[in-house]
């Protein structure tokens, strides 16, 4: 519907520009309520439109814009920071995924923030008769990560869990740094299964023996919860996402030496790690939005 450009760095993710256009496909679907999901230039498009016009909207955060701008372009955090803060300002709400982002947003001077959490489909999470991934080796634990597979998601500190025997590391996903982690981990026994359907990745999360995240920078990770809702327990850093997905010793471990929290995950028990999983649900986070939205005022 728009003309757009890749994302630097980023292949796959495409930055739409519907500076002129958008205007029109909005009165042309003449909604009743406007939810800005994106900071990009398409939401940027859209928030000029709808104040334009002196209209009402909710948007959410989603992604930690500033840290990864820092990481990925050299950006300074306070410039992301500020131009962050200045798109949601006008929100009526900005819904966020987790209490610690809600902290962390109230401590950069954003107001207006209502709690939003994730879910899984449960038709999908578990599979019951699913076909269940073989190990190279039987006598070892298999490590899986699900995801994009770009630097800042901290996955070769994973891949480097391989040169322990006793480990058997598997990542199912692509990105930009995949072909890197390839060229060094592959001899390592890493297995890199590439990007496979969402409908299709129970069977890895139920082959798995712990489900390792190893990200610092996430917002949420929805991966987590799908992980565990398949009865797979989640090891990960105590940090912004996992802290408020993930319960201690119920449906994963944290810590700061993840290997620690590797054998932590490996000793719960399955049936409490799915239990946990399964209470989060789309219908819970469908009724949150809805709730949330706000009549625009376009007549």
């Amino acid at each position: 519907m728009f003309r757009s450009l890749n994302l630097p760095g980023y292949s796959e993710i495409d930055l739409s520009f519907p500076i002129t256009t958008i205007g029109k496909k909005l009165s042309q679907i003449n909604p009743q309520y406007f939810h800005i999901a994106t900071e990009g230039p398409m939401g940027i498009a859209a928030r000029r439109w709808i104040k334009k016009k002196g209209l009402s909207f909710t948007t959410s955060y989603h992604t930690n814009l500033p840290e990864y701008s820092k990481m990925l372009y050299k950006i300074p955090e306070s410039w992301i920071w500020k131009y962050v803060r200045w798109f949601h300002s006008p929100s009526h709400s900005v819904l966020v995924p987790t209490p610690t982002v809600i902290n962390t947003l109230e401590s950069k001077g954003f107001q207006n923030l209502k709690l939003w959490s994730r879910g899984i489909d449960p038709n999908l999470f578990p599979q019951p008769n699913a076909t269940l991934i073989p190990k190279n080796n039987s006598e070892s634990h298999a490590l899986l990560y699900v995801g994009r597979v770009s630097k800042e998601k901290n996955i070769e500190t994973l891949c480097e869990l391989s040169k322990n025997s006793k480990f058997e590391v598997w990542i199912v996903g692509d990105g930009p740094y995949k072909s890197a982690l390839e060229k060094k981990y592959s001899s390592s026994g890493v297995r890199f299964f590439g990007a496979i359907k969402h409908d299709q990745l129970a069977p890895y999360f139920q082959s798995a023996d712990v489900f390792v995240f190893p990200s610092k920078t996430d917002t949420f990770g929805i991966v987590m919860i799908e992980s565990m809702a398949c009865g797979t327990p989640v090891a990960a850093y105590p940090v912004q996402g996992p802290i408020d997905v993930v319960e201690h010793q119920v449906s994963g471990y944290l810590d700061e030496d993840l290997e620690i929290a590797i054998d932590g995950a490996l000793k719960l028990p399955k049936s409490s790690v799915e239990d946990y999983g399964k209470n989060f649900t789309w219908e819970k986070c469908a009724k949150t939005f809805i709730e949330t939205l706000i009549p625009s005022g376009l007549t």
